[in-house]
């Protein structure tokens, strides 16, 4: 069983309201209330829709024209990027005070793996001479 399939047999989310209102606030994992445009509330916020976007992405894989081995590498790749992403929301969501052992975290070994990943895949591209728009330079 993987560290993802562990993760989802013991969460259980029943209800994502509270019925309370929030004023403008919001509690961050160790009990903490903060102002909903605090910088940590919108870099977590930002990190989710990035997982939203790298799932689709995952989902896309089926598109694309590659072997299998390829399609399974990239999958495996995108999703453990975004279980290293909820780590990095996870952590952000707590005070330092409330950090321990069992918090999840972005090491440098992570870090290290994706900029081998990224400097393998650029390999393949051509150089760039200009900034890309999202979406690609189709004229």
């Amino acid at each position: 069983m993987s560290n993802l399939d562990k993760m989802k047999s013991k969460i259980n989310i029943n209800k994502v309201y509270t019925r309370k209102g929030d004023n403008g606030k919001t509690q961050l994992t160790g009990g903490q209330v903060v102002d909903k445009d605090d910088i940590r509330i919108e870099a977590y916020g930002t990190i989710d829709e990035l997982q939203v976007i790298m799932g689709s992405c995952v989902n896309s894989l089926n598109e694309l024209e590659l072997n299998d081995n390829d399609r399974n590498e990239l999958r495996n790749i995108l999703k453990r990027i975004q279980n290293e992403l909820f780590n990095v929301g996870s952590s952000l969501s707590r005070l330092n005070e409330d950090v321990n052992i069992k918090t999840p975290k972005v090491l440098t070994e992570n870090i290290n793996q994706l900029e081998k990943e990224i400097d393998q895949y650029n390999k393949f591209l051509p150089s760039l001479n200009s900034f890309v728009l999202p979406g690609g330079n189709n004229s």
